[in-house]
């Protein structure tokens, strides 16, 4: 099978009323679903009113419409293009980016339901037809899709803007390949996404990877778990879920608002996937700890790497692997087994692809344990940007790492690393640190980064109800635990309002921008100790 719309015409033929995916509107309860026939109509529907090569984006809310949406662009070989669909309330900061996407996309057609389409519409801008799915003809006609572009996927913006990746049918079937061998998924299988699908581990892992698998999908809105955390593993340990994960943060969410949920049975969960920003130690060692009495296993944590430019998965881990490395060493580019930082192990590529670490200013390949950028290489690769760059047999990922035992380590982004005094430090490391049993910081809402100048800055949000207080001794203890675990000396600690520190529309702290912000004074800030320069 040579595209996805071929995937969903043999399942539907073969087993066409077996469930393809299940909704579940609450994240627990089931609310509609689709069988395999079922979708393969409406896939047909929806593409007999798109062309051939036109680009489509995608502003749908997470369920079986969007999911619908994306194989009625795989039907009629039109290109889909996703985005996070804007919320009413919020039309102002999301219309920039939407219209920066549908302009460098050249979107001719907007797929949409009508609650979006009533107050989206009137402020766009751009000349492209909305359709809404309601309004569909009901003769379900289809053409077969091309061998080219199925998918612009545009990255998260965290250390660049967002650029189109251009995926393949190829691309798609490769990384799925992938997924299945990394992952063990077979006919005992099922997973549970509550991943936003316009994001490549939503969209790949949780959404494609089940289909071509051949296995069923629960899926449900990521606002409904972001609120309650707990219902992601009730509804795993309900509905006897093997697979399903999320970024690491999730894993402390659950932690901290989900510990005490009685009558779960996590003996099911084959592969708790952590991927999609840094895997930290402490997190898989505190999740392990709270829900091994629960029926989690230490061999079904699994961290995972990738990136939009290789389609999604590059390497998994096969269980939990914790090394403890010299910090000294590693600020020198070197991985030294010692004591001072306990990094996550992100396994190797299946058997069709390779990870090559690389001098970034040489060019040549590093030698087991030292530090370089990671490249890759294997069908999983895009061809390139949209309108932009093409890529060759090796990508540059930008990621910091080093291979210890033939797995992969990550230290960081190329872009964001601090050179104090000669010595690399991650910013990660620092907003750990910064963060670390401090209860009137938000956790995973910090950036440090470093200016022109060359003066170290960390930003971090005060939880909310916290603003008015005496924060002068956050602004010490920060200072102080950053200090004496990093060996750096900040130059500025930051504080403020919650939700201030900018993200991208998959989680990920944008640093670079956190600093033009701050520098700029369109920040604001509650209490600061130090200069920013």
């Amino acid at each position: 099978m040579r595209t996805f719309a071929e995937v969903l015409a043999a399942r539907s033929a073969e087993r066409p009323d077996d469930p393809a995916y299940i909704f579940l509107g609450d994240g627990l309860n089931e609310s509609d679903r689709l069988t395999y026939r079922q979708l393969h109509e409406r896939a047909l529907r929806i593409g007999s009113a798109l062309e051939p090569g036109a680009r489509v984006l995608l502003l749908l809310p997470p369920g079986l419409d969007y999911i619908a949406a994306i194989f009625g662009c795989f039907a009629a070989g039109a290109v889909a293009v996703s985005a996070a669909p804007p919320a009413a309330t919020r039309l102002d900061r999301a219309l920039p980016r939407l219209e920066a996407i549908a302009a460098d996309a050249e979107v001719s057609v907007i797929v949409t339901d009508d609650a979006v389409r009533a107050f989206a519409e009137p402020h766009f801008k751009g000349e492209a037809e909305w359709i809404v799915l309601d309004s569909l003809p009901d003769a379900p006609v289809g053409t077969p899709g091309p061998d080219g572009v199925a998918f612009l996927q545009y990255t998260s913006g965290s250390t660049a803007a967002p650029r189109g990746v251009m995926l393949s049918h190829e691309n798609l079937l490769a990384n799925c390949r992938s997924l299945i061998s990394a992952f063990g998924t077979g006919p005992h299988s099922s997973v549970y996404s509550w991943l936003p699908p316009y994001h490549d581990m939503g969209l790949i892992g949780g959404l494609l990877h089940p289909m071509l698998a051949g296995v069923p999908c629960y899926t449900t809105s990521p606002i409904t778990i972001l609120r309650r955390p707990a219902r992601w593993l009730e509804a795993i340990s309900r509905y006897r879920v093997t697979f399903s994960g999320g970024p690491n943060f999730m894993y402390d969410l659950c932690v901290r608002r989900a510990g005490d949920v009685g009558g779960l049975d996590l003996s099911c969960w084959e592969k708790a996937v952590n991927g999609a920003e840094p895997v930290r130690a402490a997190t898989w060692r505190a999740f392990l700890e709270t829900f091994g009495p629960r029926g989690l296993r230490e061999e079904a944590l699994t961290a995972a790497y990738g990136m939009a430019e290789t389609t999604l998965l590059l390497t998994a881990s096969d269980g939990l692997v914790l090394t403890s490395f010299d910090r000294a060493a590693l600020a020198e580019g070197k991985a030294v087994p010692g004591t001072g930082a306990e990094l996550v192990g992100c396994g190797g590529p299946d058997a069709d692809h390779r990870i090559e670490i690389v001098d970034p200013e040489t060019g040549r390949p590093c030698t087991d344990g030292v530090c370089g950028e990671v490249w890759a290489s294997g069908p999983s690769v895009a061809a390139g940007y949209w309108r932009g760059e093409r890529f060759g047999e090796w990508i540059p990922t930008g990621d910091l790492g080093f291979v210890h035992e033939g797995g992969l380590y990550l230290t960081g982004r190329r872009k964001e690393v601090l050179i104090v005094n000669g010595v690399n430090h991650h910013p990660h490391d620092l907003e750990a640190l910064a963060e670390a049993d401090e209860d009137l910081l938000r956790p995973h809402c910090s950036a440090a980064f470093q200016t022109a100048s060359g003066a170290v800055v960390l930003v971090a949000e005060v939880a909310r109800g916290h603003e008015e207080d005496d924060l002068s001794f956050v602004l010490r203890g920060v200072r102080d635990r950053v200090s004496a675990g990093a060996d750096v000396r900040l130059d500025a600690v930051v504080l403020v309002p919650a939700r201030s520190v900018p993200k991208t529309t998959s989680g990920k702290i944008q640093r670079l921008l956190t600093g033009e912000r701050l520098l700029t004074g369109a920040l604001e800030t509650i209490a600061r100790q130090g200069e920013v320069a």
